[in-house]
């Protein structure tokens, strides 16, 4: 199972004080999520911030034994403080080399059971062909960063997961996507990006989420009705709910939806796997102890 996911822990003598997991949800991302600690856990450590160190180093370690690895990935929460230092801090301190990524985004749960939306006039709904997967391919690459694109497994020779699915299939757990195509006739009006996971891989429900992409101008009137239908394809699953990773402000009220945590802020940070270290460089500068400041002796 170490192949596609594990789980760092810090244990005491009382137990364990933390967690932080690590999982391969696309060819050659690992992302680290799910951060846990006990509230009092910090007394067991020898060095301050020493156990924040150990887990990301971890983390790391594990991912560095993938050959196939590239991209080190987190879906942050910006206003909590020690992500803010952490992992927005290292992406502003790299900004000028255009090497990392932080995509801001609404994260709306989703339940399958909601009443379905009005059907949208016009709109029927089927499975991308291929000239359409090509167009989403064609319109990512227009809209999006490279590395995006590349990480998300989001290019033409990527795009089914095949390769994923395979390695998570190989250890017992489910991983797959689907792209769900609204269309005016014959034309391909929006995408969905429909993915699915082992429930209970996070709490957050990450694995199984939805994303949209517009195909033409009349793009968001479609979004109701992909909901609707990713709401139907979920549910075959037996999910009860999913997440949309809104990527485009206004796309969660063009869905039908509502943001029930206006203030959060969260975000898709990517790096580089070669700037893995710097990282942790980086983590380890937030968590050291500082010195103990005094004031200036007066001259005698």
């Amino acid at each position: 199972m170490g192949s596609v996911l594990t789980e760092v822990v810090w244990p005491s003598e009382r137990g364990l004080e933390a967690t932080l997991s690590v999982m391969k949800p696309y060819r050659s991302v690992w992302m680290v999520h799910q951060l846990a600690r006990r509230q009092d856990a910090t007394r067991f450590e020898r060095l301050k911030g020493q156990m924040l160190r150990e887990l990301y180093v971890h983390c790391v370690e594990h991912a560095q034994r993938d050959n196939g690895f590239r991209w080190f990935a987190a879906y942050i929460e910006s206003t909590v403080p020690f992500t803010y230092r952490s992992h927005v801090g290292f992406a502003d301190r790299m900004a000028a080399t255009g090497r990392t990524l932080m995509l801001p985004m609404r994260m709306i749960d989703v339940e399958c059971g909601h009443p379905p939306a009005p059907p949208s006039t016009g709109l029927e709904l089927g499975p991308a062909t291929e000239a359409e997967r090509r167009l989403l391919v064609e319109r990512i690459a227009l809209t999006r960063p490279a590395c995006y694109a590349e990480a998300l497994d989001l290019r033409l020779e990527t795009l089914d997961l095949r390769d994923v699915t395979r390695a998570w299939q190989a250890v017992g757990l489910e991983r797959e996507r689907h792209l769900l195509v609204a269309r005016e006739g014959a034309k391909p009006v929006a995408v969905a990006v429909l993915e699915s996971g082992p429930p209970g891989t996070n709490p957050f429900g990450l694995l199984d989420s939805v994303r949209v992409f517009a195909l033409s101008p009349r793009a968001r009137q479609a979004y109701p009705a992909l909901m609707d239908g990713a709401r139907r394809w979920f549910a075959d699953r037996c999910r009860d709910g999913f997440t949309f990773l809104a990527e485009e402000a206004g796309d969660v009220e063009a869905s039908g939806l509502h943001d029930t945590a206006p203030d959060a802020k969260p975000s898709l940070w990517l790096i580089p796997a070669d700037l893995a270290p710097e990282f942790l460089e980086h983590i380890h500068e937030q968590t050291a102890p500082r010195p103990l400041s005094h004031p200036q002796k007066e001259l005698s």
